[in-house]
């Protein structure tokens, strides 16, 4: 069994510029309510550590590997609970330019696993309110950083 969560934002600039922002993993810290840490290098097959917070407030670590970069288009990575087959999903963000200067960020998560179908409501809580907090984050930092 497989679900999907996904969520997007208009962001008024370039997609470098976005990209910029998105992946300035040590900058997570000051601006981001969802990832609320993030270290590492953002590259294919490597490992990086994050912090996430769920709706009730609670921290946790995670390790996800990445498994795709492509500049200024997208980031994906994957994660799971002791093993993939237990609970796991892939995490994608992917860029869009779209007409006037405009850079649609889309957020989406695919879940799979045993586990799913007991979970799947608390996943899909976590990430409606973690998506769209960090959405909004993104979009009010990149727009207060360009200059008019």
């Amino acid at each position: 069994m497989r679900r999907e969560y996904r969520t997007h934002v208009d962001i008024s600039a370039r997609a470098e510029r976005v990209w910029e922002v998105l992946t300035d993993l040590e900058s997570y810290k000051n601006w981001n309510p969802f990832i609320l840490r993030a270290r590492g290098r953002l590259r294919e097959g490597s490992a990086i550590k994050i912090q996430f917070r769920l709706h009730n407030g609670l921290v946790i670590p995670a390790k996800p590997r990445i498994i795709k970069v492509e500049p200024c288009s997208r980031i994906s990575w994957e994660g799971w609970l002791v093993t993939p087959r237990l609970l796991g999903g892939e995490h994608r963000f992917l860029l869009r330019e779209m007409p006037q200067g405009v850079t649609r960020l889309t957020q989406r998560e695919i879940y799979g696993g045993i586990l799913l179908p007991w979970v799947w409501w608390h996943l899909k809580r976590d990430a409606e309110k973690g998506f769209h907090a960090m959405n909004q984050a993104l979009k009010n930092r990149v727009e207060r950083g360009i200059e008019h």
